[in-house]
This record gives C-alpha cells, structure tokens and sequence, in this order.
C-alpha cells in the first residue's frame, strides 16, 4: 500500500468510530472490527517504514504512542503488535543514534515522552530516544495526515 492509501483508510476507519458511553465503545469497536483496522494500518505504515518511509515510521510511532496514551476505545486502537511496536522503536532510536532525526521527530518525541514516557519505558534499551527529551519549537503542518495529523492539529 502507499502512504496515500493508508491515509484513506484512516479516514475511512476514523468516520466510522462510534460514539457513546465508554463502556460501550469496546464491544462495539470490536463488534465493527475497528480494533483489527487499527492494527492493519499500523503494520501497513511499518511495511513503508522498512522500505525508509519516515513519514510512514513517524505515523506508526504516532499510533503506538497514542495507544498507550488514551483509551483504546476513543482511538480505535488496540493490542498492536508487540514485536513491530519494537521494530519502530528500533527504527527511530537507530536514526537518534545517527543524527538523523528530522526536526519535526525532535519536536515530537519530547512531547509523547511528557505525556506517556512508558510507552518506551516499558522496554529495554533505546537509551538514545530516551535521551532525546527536549522542549524544541516547530512550525509544520499536519493537513491530510490521519490521526497523527489531526491530533497534533488539535493540540496547537
């Protein structure tokens, strides 16, 4: 898949997330099959991530984060794969280590680490995403890009 249909789908699975109370967005998130679209978009952005996609590897840090971050039943996602979760982390500790984080990774990786410094915590090693842990500024635009993008879009 491109990164362009990856983004429809996200679109796609995005406008049929249901609402009501909590308690019964679970069931109906698994019911509507949006738990395992969720994690089919995520292995599709860590397919283009391999091919050294960064906007693919930046989407599938975001949707791990975001998983960890909120409850799954407000983000539809839910139960990702554990050993591509390591394969993107992996990934993006490896370009820290080179230098090759682009600014706008410098600007995000700060955030989620404030917001849920866990979701790297939990494993072992990529002490240098670790490290990367600074307040810097961007200016960037998150149009057309799925969830990442309406997030960040939401918070500025």
């Amino acid at each position: 898949m491109t990164l362009e249909e990856i983004t429809a789908l996200e679109y796609e699975w995005m406008a049929k997330h249901p609402y009501g109370r909590m308690k019964d967005l679970h069931a109906a998130c698994e019911q509507m099959g949006i738990y395992d679209a969720w994690r089919n978009i995520f292995e599709q952005y860590v397919i283009l991530a391999r091919q050294g996609d960064l906007e693919a590897l930046k989407r599938a840090l975001f949707l791990y984060w975001y998983s960890c971050s909120e409850p799954n039943e407000l983000t539809g996602i839910l139960m990702l794969d554990e050993g591509l979760i390591i394969e993107v982390l992996t990934m993006v500790n490896e370009l820290a280590q080179k230098g090759e984080l682009d600014t706008e990774l410098e600007w995000m990786l700060p955030y989620y680490y404030s917001i849920t410094d866990w979701y790297i915590d939990r494993f072992k090693g990529f002490d240098e995403l670790k490290k990367i842990s600074k307040e810097p500024e961007l200016d960037t635009s998150f149009d057309n890009r799925g969830q990442l993008g309406n997030y960040w879009k939401s918070i500025q």
